[in-house]
């Protein structure tokens, strides 16, 4: 029998929880929430071909960038390009999310492709305003069944920190307990007071993946009411949302090298703008961020940005040399990171669901523009 495809609001809750959404509330703009999703297309914006398309691989949930029209619809003119979109969305049954700036600015996401393409070391976010919160779960183990629930805990994600995984701290104790009428202990018998020699396991966990930890840890636990704490922490969590990140290239490089070596490692047209002969080495990248991004980058003491998702005028306005991804391949580096993070989220929430990336129509080419006459 195969499994029912997760429903929409499923899918669009289990993406809030890993920050590929601002929220879940108000992210669905057209659709049913209680249907099956069947399958995900994630693309820049909402066309009546990105509809057939979705159709297509029978997609019931369409993620993009872009809201498919601005503001709330409140009059629709008959022939209009909303009025045929609307059409064509009814007719797929296909429901539409908007994930907005999420995609762009989420940790990890398609800033680090751009850092590692280009080979950055000691990459930092830059500017992070979003962190997730963190959790202690504290629970009570019989002695001789600690590492067990150690290892489903960590299985789950808890107990990660930094570059560290399966972080824990252990204290003996003894613990005491009264089965009931209706109990069946795993260690004792009804009505007597039982004293087990017991450890405390204590260990971290980010929300996002408190759920899936709790659940394990009840799972692995031998007995049939374990005793534990959730308690939230003060502790600053792993950045979740950042403008961009800044590292340092192995070497200094001109800035037509530098746009050559975006062009390489990424494919697709690359656009420079500064002094093709300035050297720099300490580079921010950017996939989105528009003007904020920039001026973080400044403030960070970048000497130059490569970025994905800029305008003609913020590039033209920017404080900084510029090597630009053109919008094309912006589109196709986002949306195809965005996918395979997505696909990776639903799995490890354990939905099963299908996901594709739909970057657009149109022919690819690149090539390398750093004019002579550009910002020094």
């Amino acid at each position: 029998m195969s499994q029912p495809s997760a429903t929409v609001w499923e899918v669009i809750e289990a993406l809030a929880r890993r920050g590929l959404l601002r929220a879940a509330r108000g992210s669905l703009v057209a659709g049913d929430a209680g249907a099956p999703a069947r399958g995900v297309l994630v693309a820049d914006g909402v066309t009546p071909s990105t509809v057939e398309r979705a159709r297509e691989r029978d997609a019931g949930l369409i993620l993009c960038r872009r809201p498919p029209w601005r503001g709330r619809l409140r009059h629709m003119r008959a022939g209009s390009a909303a009025a045929e979109l609307l059409s064509a969305l009814l007719g797929s049954g296909a429901a539409v999310v908007v994930a907005g700036a999420a995609l762009e600015e989420s940790v990890p996401g398609p800033a680090d492709v751009l850092a590692a393409a280009l080979g950055l070391d000691g990459v930092q976010p830059l500017e992070p305003w979003k962190r997730e919160r963190l959790f202690k779960i504290v629970v009570f183990v019989p002695h001789g069944y600690e590492d067990g629930v150690r290892a489903a805990l960590a299985a789950a994600g808890a107990g990660h920190i930094g570059n560290y995984d399966s972080c824990a701290f252990e204290t003996p104790g003894t613990g005491t307990f009264r089965p009931l009428a209706g109990a069946q202990p795993f260690i004792g018998a009804e009505g007597r007071l039982e004293r087990v020699a017991e450890v405390r396991l204590e260990t971290i966990v980010p929300a996002s993946r408190r759920a899936a930890a709790l659940a394990a840890m009840l799972a692995a636990h031998p007995y049939e009411e374990p005793a534990y704490d959730l308690i939230p922490l003060a502790n600053e969590g792993p950045v979740r949302r950042a403008r961009g990140r800044v590292g340092e290239l192995r070497k200094a490089l001109a800035l037509s090298e530098l746009a050559e070596a975006a062009a390489a490692a990424l494919g697709g047209e690359w656009h420079g703008l500064g002094r093709p002969d300035a050297r720099v080495r300490r580079v921010a990248v950017l996939a989105g961020g528009g003007r904020r991004g920039l001026a973080a980058a400044a403030a960070a003491g970048a000497e130059a940005v490569v970025a994905c998702g800029l305008g003609d005028d913020e590039a033209v306005e920017s404080p900084l040399p510029v090597v630009r991804a053109s919008a094309r391949t912006a589109r196709r580096l986002i949306v195809e990171d965005g996918a395979a993070r997505i696909r990776t989220a639903l799995a490890e929430e354990g939905l099963t669901v299908p996901v594709w990336a739909d970057p657009g129509e149109g022919a690819e080419e690149w090539r390398v523009v750093a004019p002579e006459g550009g910002r020094p």
